[in-house]
């Protein structure tokens, strides 16, 4: 398992107020990029929470372009929007989401580029999108990654690299 990817845990003490805490964080996100719900935002929960401690290697960046999913053994196409890439991952905006650890094919398609890799589900909120670590890259699918990197790489960054 990837360490840099905290993932959420079905029945754990703590599921609901992490569940809480990243719903709450996508809305926020939401509405900083002027992409309001239509609705008002979440209340303030009724304790603090702390932030917590960025644990990605790399910088992930805004990106808007589309993303194409399918599961091994189901030529069913899903489709989403992509709104954040890095070099390890990507977040992807779709109602229908598949569960932690499901693996994936998914095709990013921004800027002009289109790259396909394998990946595996790592954060998953149901009728809002699913947090996505790439596994398998081919060397050529790679370079098309990072320059899809490059391109969003002029915009504002989500979130910094980790202390790693």
């Amino acid at each position: 398992m990837d360490p840099s990817v905290r993932q959420e845990q079905n029945g754990s003490p703590d599921g609901k107020r992490d569940k809480d805490a990243g719903t709450s964080y996508l809305r926020q996100l939401k509405m900083r990029n002027g992409e309001g719900l239509g609705v008002a935002a979440a209340p303030a929960p009724s304790r603090p929470v702390a932030p917590m401690k960025e644990r990605r290697r790399e910088k992930r960046y805004n990106c808007s372009g589309s993303a194409e999913i399918r599961t091994e053994g189901d030529n069913t196409r899903l489709w989403g929007t992509l709104k954040d890439i890095s070099l390890n991952g990507c977040y992807v905006e779709m109602s229908t989401t598949f569960p932690v650890d499901t693996q994936v094919y998914i095709a990013l398609e921004a800027y002009g580029i289109r790259t396909v890799a394998e990946a595996v589900v790592r954060t998953s909120y149901p009728s809002l999108g699913m947090g996505l670590c790439f596994m398998t890259l081919a060397p050529t699918q790679q370079r098309r990654l990072k320059e899809i990197l490059t391109a969003a790489a002029g915009r504002k960054t989500v979130q910094g690299a980790g202390s790693r």
